[in-house]
């Protein structure tokens, strides 16, 4: 079977990372070829005959891959594509994080009209998505990665038929459980990713100040691009108010060389999201094999199954976090069964497990 993937060739982009680790994988079980998102912005030829080669399509979706001085080109590349296609989405909201929800617009119908025209102008990637997802993204088969997903996407108008769950892979960095932290030494908590508003950074501020015990955090990343300027620099003004310099340190990019050596030297993992729908980062902590804190959202409640769960997940409280810190230090049973957990989970879920899972769907899909 020959598939090509569409994925953004970016360095600094999650998807683009996952979509390398995937193909890697995949290699081992068929004929993968790759073509760039960017390269759909103008006739290119050679990926023309790609396409046309492959038995499927498999697409990494999200609407600003697509869109060029507020063109969106989705449709375009939709129209080049005459074989199955999958369509993979990472972010799935009933409504976008950080923006005025659109449903909320109010006032007489005239009023109500414009303001919905002003806000698609303002908000192209959200108008996008939208559109696309009435289309249901062109495919044949829309892949997801959590179950709640699924159901966003039906409660939207998506075809239920058309939708496939399959979890997010993790990538295993360490081959032994790296837990080391004795009572005399300070406790070095951390977390990874862009700096980006769906961190809850009050709750994390809240945490260190509060904690009886030494530490040191280590954020391992940075900003992304100006958007991110003014939270970075909020964050550095609450590290200098409180003294906190020497002891919080922003990595800046890394590569992921570099980020599983840091994630080796963390105690603990705060993965403190105030809004996420999915997240390669906390798949990252998981494949590190570190205890892991994250606060009680879908994505977190999901992960976390009856059968295991490797996640202490806790309500985005002070003093919930806190207790959480202190059994993973001190109950050396909650620890071992939490990290044996953490152990399993990556073992079934690690990039080789899963694209195996991928290859019978993408068989399944071929065949209809």
């Amino acid at each position: 079977m020959r598939v090509v993937w569409i994925y953004p060739k970016i360095e600094r982009c999650g998807i683009s990372i996952h979509a390398r680790h995937y193909i890697h994988a995949l290699k081992n079980h068929l004929d993968i070829l790759e073509i760039d998102t960017d390269d759909f912005y103008s006739d290119n030829r050679q990926n023309i005959q790609l396409l046309d080669s492959a038995d499927l399509v498999h697409l990494q979706y999200e609407s600003s891959f697509f869109l060029k001085d507020r063109n969106d080109f989705f449709l375009r590349t939709l129209s080049r594509i005459n074989k199955p296609l999958l369509v993979s989405l990472h972010e799935v909201y009933r409504e976008f994080p950080g923006v005025f929800a659109r449903s909320k617009i109010s006032g007489p119908l005239f009023l109500r009209v414009i303001r919905r025209l002003i806000y698609d102008y303002r908000h192209p990637a959200q108008t996008a998505y939208r559109k696309h997802l009435g289309k249901n993204f062109g495919a044949d088969l829309v892949l997801v990665h959590h179950h709640y997903h699924k159901k966003i996407l039906t409660e939207s108008g998506a075809d239920p038929s058309k939708i496939e769950v399959l979890a997010l892979p993790v990538k295993i960095s360490s081959e032994s459980i790296p837990f080391k932290w004795t009572s005399d030494h300070e406790i070095h908590l951390g977390s990874t990713g862009f700096i980006n508003p769906q961190f809850n950074y009050d709750l994390l501020f809240s945490i260190l100040k509060k904690l009886d015990k030494k530490w040191r955090f280590t954020w391992i990343g940075g900003i992304r691009n100006s958007e991110q300027q003014e939270l970075f620099n909020r964050i550095m003004s609450t590290l200098n108010q409180n003294g906190w310099d020497n002891q919080f340190r922003i990595t800046g990019w890394v590569s992921e060389e570099e980020q599983s050596r840091f994630l080796k030297e963390l105690d603990i993992y705060m993965a403190l999201f105030s809004n996420r729908a999915s997240s390669a980062s906390l798949n990252r902590a998981i494949g590190a094999l570190i205890p892991i804190i994250a606060t009680q959202l879908p994505l977190t409640e999901e992960i976390n199954s009856p059968h295991c769960s490797p996640l202490v997940v806790i309500p985005p409280e002070c003093e919930s976090a806190i207790d959480a810190i202190n059994s993973i230090l001190t109950r050396k049973g909650f620890r071992e069964k939490l990290l044996q957990n953490v152990g399993k989970y990556a073992e079934i879920h690690s990039y080789s497990a899963m694209s195996l899972k991928l290859v019978e769907i993408y068989r399944g899909l071929s065949a209809k």
